[in-house]
């Protein structure tokens, strides 16, 4: 079973076949832009949709090395872990992006990033504003997955 989270009314469960990790290989694959050699990271709780199909079978698919981190958001240790365990692909929520946002860039900027290739802000639509904000803050490809189109890259 997978569940909607209750952000936007009532948790729905809906029962999750077989054959939609034919659609988990191609969102690893294409969304996510996975590869052998990543180190991945989604943020997602594994209880919800996202974080079963982008935290734990799409990677697994890919043959990723995945991090998993139990702790509560923080946004120095998520910077620490970006840079220390050399994360190449993050996905996250658009309400992260915002509180890391609201932490301010000179934090994000504390760390270096240099195997951080590509950022998905996965769930509702996220402001142009906070795309052009992670394009800056980590200098690489930003997309998010919530429906609107974004501005183009700069």
């Amino acid at each position: 079973m997978h569940f909607t989270s209750g952000t936007t009314g009532t948790p729905k469960g809906a029962l999750h076949v077989h054959e939609a990790v034919v659609t988990h290989l191609a969102t690893g694959r294409y969304a996510l832009d996975l590869q052998p050699q990543d180190r991945y990271w989604c943020t997602a709780d594994p209880g919800w949709v996202t974080g079963t199909s982008h935290g734990i079978i799409a990677p697994l698919l890919q043959g990723v090395t995945t991090l998993v981190d139990r702790e509560e958001f923080d946004a120095g240790r998520w910077y620490t872990l970006l840079a220390q365990e050399q994360v190449s692909v993050w996905c996250t929520s658009p309400t992260a992006i915002r509180l890391l946002m609201k932490a301010g860039p000179e934090l994000a900027q504390r760390q270096r990033y240099p195997c951080l290739r590509f950022v998905a802000s996965v769930g509702e639509p996220l402001n142009p504003e906070a795309v052009w904000w992670g394009r800056r803050c980590w200098v690489c490809r930003f997309t998010t997955t919530g429906g609107r189109p974004r501005p183009a890259a700069p």
